[in-house]
């Protein structure tokens, strides 16, 4: 049942697609299931971040804050730290007359302010984490008493006892079949034969991913596979690509991918696996060896108990990888469609609105909607 729209909600969500796209799809479900149609959407002044929430169409309010203090040196370091306090001063001005029924925070960098924000003027606020371990600006968030949605059972750096766990937003898929899937990636080349995997690196990217796609799609055992890669580079590596090998951009709608996929191979950003898990689809995951705190290779490993597949660290032998991705192989793809009817994928967006109302709003039950 929707309630009726009392006040303006904001999300905020910084740095990559692995914060936004969540944060996104919660936003869209305030809006159509709870009927919030005030809904205010901040981000950095990233290229990256602006083009995500526009292929969403989603009205958003840039900060001048291309990152964290800590990720740069020197006098850029200095620079982004006085960014920072002054966006901090702009939002207290602006909540202190015009306050927020609530705030939403999805990670990165620029959720710093608002957490600041928050608890001088009292907004009831609520974090999302989509990693296995915690980051340093939900960290900073715990020390603060705000409470802390999980996206695992578990989230190293944070007493569980004080987080919810209520799993990640994921993106919903059309229904599409797999020749139309195809040829709306690749119009002008006919449909492979064998199982397809897919590559990509995320919304970064990866150039590593394509040089290993490039060596198992040369490999023996893997021949009779077709290895459909996201390549962010994509002019870049046409010449070196092989015949059972198709480069497409990065893409926001994962429809036509997920749908093509037997398997998957990627990094361990939780969002990603996530959404693999949700749609039952099998996969090697290659966390990033220079992920803060080693958290992707943390998600890869809840990801492996979980059912979902495989990890392959990067310093291990390639002989490993080959074997790795023939266990996945094997695995059952669960229909997709099936998948997409079962209203599941919407639990984790209750979950994180229910957080706010159970905590922050007397009188009001978890199991209200």
């Amino acid at each position: 049942m929707k309630k009726q729209d009392r006040g303006e909600y904001i999300i905020v969500a910084g740095g990559t697609g692995g914060h936004i796209i969540p944060s996104v799809v919660f936003g869209t479900w305030l809006e159509k299931e709870v009927g919030i149609s005030k809904i205010k959407y901040y981000t950095g002044n990233r290229p990256l971040e602006q083009k995500i929430f526009s292929f969403y169409k989603k009205k958003i309010k840039p900060l001048a804050l291309s990152g964290s203090p800590r990720g740069t040196r020197g006098i850029f370091a200095l620079l982004r730290f006085f960014s920072m306090v002054y966006i901090t001063g702009g939002l207290f001005f602006s909540f202190f007359f015009n306050p927020p029924r609530g705030l939403f925070l999805f990670g990165g960098y620029l959720c710093v302010p608002f957490i600041a924000v928050a608890k001088i003027l009292g907004i009831p606020t609520v974090i999302h984490e989509q990693n296995a371990l915690a980051g340093r600006t939900t960290r900073l968030g715990a020390r603060f008493r705000i409470p802390i949605c999980i996206g695992w059972p578990q989230c190293t750096f944070l007493d569980n006892t004080d987080a919810v766990f209520t799993g990640i937003p994921v993106r919903a898929l059309r229904h599409l079949h797999v020749l139309d899937a195809w040829n709306k990636l690749v119009p002008d080349r006919p449909f492979p034969s064998g199982k397809i995997i897919l590559v990509f690196g995320g919304s970064l990217g990866s150039s590593l991913l394509f040089d290993l796609a490039l060596r198992l799609a040369t490999h023996e055992d893997y021949k009779d596979c077709h290895f459909l890669v996201i390549a962010k580079e994509k002019k870049l590596f046409e010449e070196k690509k092989e015949k059972n090998m198709t480069l497409v951009e990065p893409q926001w709608d994962m429809s036509p991918l997920y749908i093509l996929a037997s398997a998957v191979i990627a990094r361990g950003g939780g969002s990603t696996l996530a959404e693999l898990l949700a749609y039952h689809i099998p996969g090697l995951i290659i966390p990033l060896s220079k992920s803060a705190d080693g958290h992707q290779e943390q998600n890869a490993r809840f990801f492996k108990d979980l059912g979902g597949g495989d990890l392959w660290k990067e310093e291990e032998p390639f002989c490993e990888l080959i074997k790795r991705l023939h266990h996945i192989l094997v695995m059952q793809k669960t229909s997709i469609g099936k998948t997409i009817e079962s209203g599941e994928n919407t639990l984790p967006s209750q979950r994180i609105f229910h957080t706010m109302t159970a905590t922050h709003t007397k009188g009001d039950a978890p199991g209200e909607l």
